[in-house]
């Protein structure tokens, strides 16, 4: 990769977490101020990101790639943060997924070669574009998704003025769900018509994902996405007179099961070697509710043992108490526009008072935020809640991507709160 073009991003006192007074700095420059969270040196809200914690979320996958010999190309829309990225090749990753135009012009600039798109490559600029980074780059690996011949023919009409074919795999679905072909009769209807137009477009294999299945409880869901992902298995073996490639890509797997998606993918024998790709993209970060829950049903499943690397989260939204209205209430100056809550609400984690703590204490489950506005979280508290106006509160999230991208730069910082890094998004 190629971080180079970092360097040309300022931020200023005019974005979200910087200091008053700050007129513009570097990347490289923020690491040389060595502000402490905890002194207050950074205006709250603000969302950062646990070095360590990370890299030991880091060490997990990369003993995981190891020991199932899995090959990752991490969701990179997760973050946005092509450091992150590189981190995630430093794991062992075969690549980066994205899923629109913006994310793919960003692995590029970084200098990302292997880039598979798991969304449908669609409408005239973003044709073009990948035609013609194609042409211009041939150690460029691209790979995009199809589910009807109507989308096939509109990447042919435009590829037909260029000299390398797209590669293209077919996005398998299921009742309910968002895109991808319904049966194994469509799977096999699109693969003769991609073979019609394999001057422009050709066939490398079959995609799916299984993070949106929901069951009647945990057991359920999971019966159903083994279903689902043996249904990929059998489109992946229906479509194999049609790969013209030397190998087939099969592909799927979230953060939530991409152990069953490695151990029902190890199974298949064909005729060609397969290439088979997880997607974890929030493995990094992980989260405090929606993922931590998933990763507990994880270590059931692959018997995982607690004497290896322990898996936590890594980033964290924290926060002034800014009134006490009522009992039972603090008010944080915190919402919706600095943390996620599409799947679930913040986590209370800690406080910290800057005027009798050394350092950070535990919150009991007692205290839970119940409502988010714009610029203002509802704190229920417990009735011997200590917290005081000016105290500051560390929340957990669920699902790290809806924090990400509020935020145009985080600050990486070490078990006390130091500052280390600042870690940039691209949005």
């Amino acid at each position: 990769m190629d971080l180079a073009f970092l360097a040309q991003q300022r931020l200023s006192q005019l974005d979200k977490g910087i200091p008053n007074a700050v007129n513009e700095l570097s990347i490289a420059e923020i690491k040389r101020q060595r502000w402490n969270l905890l002194q207050e040196d950074l205006p709250l809200p603000l969302a950062v990101v646990k070095k360590n914690a990370l890299l030991r979320n880091s060490q997990w996958m990369q003993h995981f790639l190891v020991d199932t010999d899995a090959k990752l190309a991490p969701h990179g829309k997760t973050t946005m943060t092509p450091q992150l990225f590189q981190q995630q090749f430093n794991d062992g990753a075969w690549g980066i997924t994205i899923a629109t135009l913006q994310q793919l012009k960003v692995c590029r600039i970084a200098g990302i070669n292997q880039i598979l798109l798991a969304n449908q490559l669609i409408g005239k600029q973003a044709i073009h574009y990948v035609y013609a980074e194609l042409e211009q780059h041939q150690d460029f690996e691209f790979y995009c998704l199809v589910d009807s011949i109507a989308g096939v023919q509109q990447l042919a009409e435009i590829g037909k003025a260029y000299s390398r074919p797209l590669n293209v795999l077919i996005e398998v679905g299921y009742d309910n769900g968002r895109a991808g072909c319904r049966s194994l009769r469509q799977v096999l209807e699109l693969a003769q018509a991609i073979d019609k137009m394999s001057i422009a477009v050709q066939l490398v294999g079959i995609e799916g994902f299984e993070g949106n299945i929901h069951g009647k409880d945990n057991d359920d869901t999971e019966a159903l996405v083994i279903d689902y992902l043996n249904f990929l298995v059998a489109a992946a073996e229906s479509i194999l007179p049609y790969v013209k490639n030397d190998h087939l890509v099969l592909t799927a797997g979230g953060t939530a099961y991409y152990d069953l998606v490695k151990k029902i993918f190890s199974k298949i024998e064909l005729s060609k070697p397969i290439l088979s790709l997880i997607r974890s993209g929030c493995y990094l970060l992980h989260d405090s509710n929606y993922y931590a829950q998933h990763f507990n049903r994880l270590k059931k499943r692959i018997n995982y043992k607690e004497q290896t690397t322990p898996v936590e989260h890594a980033i964290e939204v924290w926060s002034y108490v800014q009134s006490l209205p009522q009992k039972d209430l603090a008010i944080l100056n915190f919402g919706k526009r600095d943390a996620s809550f599409d799947v679930a609400m913040p986590s209370p984690l800690f406080y910290y008072s800057p005027r009798k703590h050394q350092q950070p204490q535990a919150l009991s489950s007692g205290y839970k935020i119940f409502k988010l506005d714009d610029q203002h979280a509802f704190l229920s508290t417990p009735n011997t809640s200590e917290l005081k106006v000016g105290d500051m509160v560390a929340c957990g999230v669920s699902h790290p991507c809806t924090t990400f991208d509020k935020w145009k730069w985080l600050p990486l910082v070490d078990d006390h709160y130091t500052v280390v890094d600042g870690l940039l998004t691209y949005f």
